[in-house]
């Protein structure tokens, strides 16, 4: 029987991508196995859901429309076949790669097996399978065993939701624990040995030029941007005049047009960086970049923190840039809401969570405490007699 779920599609408007204000429902066709996209025409979800059913009903019933449709069992493997298919219509290419990416990993587990018999046992199974995987010989972190752990609930709530089984298994028990390290910040220090090693002489790049690294690096620090956001920035979204670059909704994780002020720095970096006038294509993007993947980033990367002599310290990372920059906005004394929208979250709890170190900002603040008691206790104190 054809299950029915319901989306919402993303759009163009006026030359930006957003979310369409009208529920679709798509099914996958019983006989060709081909996907079908039809408009409910209803913004309500309630009402959405409403048509979905109705449609479920429609479909089921046989050209008489007297008898319903015996459902058949589902097998994992079809399972996730659709559900990745689903998922590349209703979430980012990026998103969808990392659900294909994770359930892959879940197959050897499940076998042929079908959907309905996937339950905490299966589960428990694979946690302990995954934790005895290596990778370059590491094992596998807590928190990509929990990545695949929720691509799998994500997999089996979209069956439950299609009829194909009743309740899908609690993930709460199988669910690992995971601890949580303060965010990188990467000392002042260390950056201009990263920047002097950009510079240096003997350094050998095989992905990209010692410039382009430089330019990325000096974004991600300036403007605390995601890599992917940073690769994406064309000069048409650089404003000289405003000294503002913006970061299009369309290539943003939150999906929101975030406008971001540079600093000196930045400015003299991206004005020698600029090809001359004649040569501009606004369309063109700063950082050309026409992999699918930023894996192969780190190959020059390992080299750069080599010739900086970082090896030895504390692991750092591209990205750690941008957790510096959240760190050293609150440190500057900017409210956490103002960070949050900075760095294009969601929520204050991610910002608060993820991204800021407020190690130096507690000095400060016990240095400032205790020059406030100073000043109060003087305060008391009586004038000397004449």
């Amino acid at each position: 029987m054809p299950s029915v779920s319901i989306f919402k599609p993303t759009v163009t408007r006026n030359g930006e991508s957003t979310k369409s204000g009208v529920w679709w429902m798509a099914w996958r066709d019983e006989h060709t196995g081909k996907p079908i996209r039809k408009s409910t025409k209803a913004r309500d979800k309630s009402v959405a859901k409403q048509i979905a059913r109705e449609t479920e009903r429609n479909l089921a019933l046989d050209p008489y429309g007297l008898v319903v449709k015996k459902s058949k069992p589902v097998r994992w493997c079809d399972l996730r076949d659709e559900f990745v298919e689903h998922s590349k219509l209703a979430n980012r290419p990026a998103t969808a790669d990392a659900y294909a990416m994770s359930l892959k990993q879940f197959d050897p587990v499940v076998v042929q097996k079908n959907v309905h018999e996937i339950d905490i046992a299966i589960l428990q199974n694979f946690v302990q399978a995954r934790r005895k995987m290596m990778t370059k010989g590491v094992p596998i972190s807590v928190a990509t065993v929990n990545k695949d752990l929720r691509a799998v609930r994500a997999a089996l709530n979209f069956a439950r939701e299609r009829g194909y089984i009743e309740s899908c298994p609690s993930f709460k028990s199988v669910t690992l624990r995971e601890d949580r390290p303060s965010p990188v910040v990467i000392p002042k220090a260390d950056r201009d040995k990263i920047y002097a090693a950009l510079e240096a002489d003997g350094l050998e790049l095989r992905v990209r030029p010692k410039q382009w690294w430089f330019v990325l690096l000096v974004i991600i620090e300036a403007l605390g941007v995601r890599r992917k956001e940073a690769l994406a920035i064309t000069w048409r979204d650089v404003d000289f005049e405003r000294g503002e670059i913006t970061i299009q909704a369309a290539t943003s994780k939150g999906r929101r047009h975030r406008t971001l002020p540079m600093n000196e720095k930045l400015v003299g970096v991206l004005r020698q960086h600029q090809p001359c006038e004649a040569e501009i294509d606004p369309d063109a993007h700063l950082l050309p970049w026409d992999k699918k993947s930023l894996r192969s980033l780190y190959d020059d990367w390992h080299a750069i923190v080599a010739k900086a002599d970082l090896l030895s310290k504390k692991k750092v990372l591209p990205k750690h840039f941008r957790s510096t920059c959240g760190s050293e906005l609150i440190e500057a004394g900017a409210p956490t809401v103002v960070v949050k929208d900075f760095l294009g979250h969601a929520s204050v709890t991610t910002t608060e969570s993820f991204y800021i170190n407020t190690g130096s900002s507690l000095r400060a603040a016990s240095e400032a405490r205790e020059k406030r008691d100073n000043e109060q206790r003087d305060s008391r104190k009586e004038p000397d007699s004449l």
